[in-house]
């Protein structure tokens, strides 16, 4: 209890006839009479297995209603997961992250005046932390905050080898960016030469056929015919064969052995096969269908 005798009689008796919890409820206080914290929504990363190069950093007051809008559109093979959310006290905050991360580096967007990022998840989250901490609000950033169980089938998954007939070569991986399998319901089968040719991944399958059409054609026709393929009618700063590491821009990549080429492999199974049908054109004595 607080003590009341350094109050006059006249203190005590304007205290009983005043709205004291009304008062307190202005200022800003609830029941239990603590400073309640006003947050107006969630500064969210969402991310897509049919476009896993991407993440979607963005602003919601209902980070669920926007998954849901965003999931009904019919023309996503796969909805949309939130892997984190972090807790802000103004509406489209997002916008204050955006014009930071294109600050650090503009190429990242992949479109402008769109909230897809180039960059993986885990890189996406280490920003808001880097906020957070400098924020001194660690508490208001939440990993996985619905429990998916998508994260946990992709943190249990095991690393993908290649299959017997694929090159011995194996695909690079940088450091920021653990490799994971690109979504599928099936592994990859192919024809090719009148063999069939069975795969664990779809970034095998493109692997191996980039390498057979090498050991057809060679190395340099290849690598000098593979830079100016044109792989999606929308322009795009990634590019899908490049002559450098740093040109991969820190997503998965596959570093062709004879040479300095490499692939990029970040890719869903939909579009390694719009890459492998460029291939074909390009290449139709090495041409591959997809069974």
């Amino acid at each position: 209890m607080a003590d009341l005798s350094k109050y006059t009689n006249e203190d005590l008796m304007l205290l009983t006839s005043a709205d004291i919890e009304g008062e307190l409820k202005k200022r800003g206080y609830v029941r239990g009479w603590h400073k309640k914290e006003e947050y107006a929504g969630y500064i969210y990363i969402l991310v897509n297995p049919s476009f896993d190069y991407l993440v979607k950093i963005g602003y919601a007051d209902n980070v669920l209603s926007r998954m849901k809008s965003l999931n009904h559109n019919s023309g996503l093979p796969d909805p949309f997961h939130c892997y984190a959310v972090y807790k802000v006290r103004k509406r489209l905050q997002d916008q204050a992250l955006h014009s930071l991360i294109d600050g650090l580096d503009p190429s990242i967007r992949h479109s402008k005046n769109r909230e897809f990022f180039e960059m993986s998840k885990e890189k996406a989250y280490a920003i808001l932390s880097a906020i957070a901490r400098i924020n001194g609000s660690e508490d208001l950033l939440t990993k996985d905050p619905f429990h998916d169980p998508f994260f946990a089938e992709e943190a249990e998954a095991p690393t993908v080898q290649a299959a017997s007939d694929t090159p011995d070569a194996e695909t690079e991986k940088t450091p920021d960016r653990p490799a994971r399998r690109t979504p599928m319901e099936k592994p990859a089968v192919c024809i090719c030469r009148g063999e069939t040719h069975a795969f664990v991944s779809w970034k095998d399958s493109l692997i191996w056929h980039c390498e057979m059409i090498i050991g057809a054609d060679g190395f340099p026709a290849f690598a000098e015919t593979a830079k100016r393929l044109r792989f999606s009618e929308r322009p795009s700063k990634r590019k899908t064969f490049a002559e450098t590491e740093e040109e991969m821009r820190g997503f998965d990549f596959y570093k062709f052995p004879q040479g300095d080429l490499y692939l990029l492999t970040n890719y869903s199974a939909s579009s390694i096969r719009q890459i492998n049908k460029v291939l074909d054109k390009a290449w139709p004595e090495c041409a591959m269908a997809y069974r």
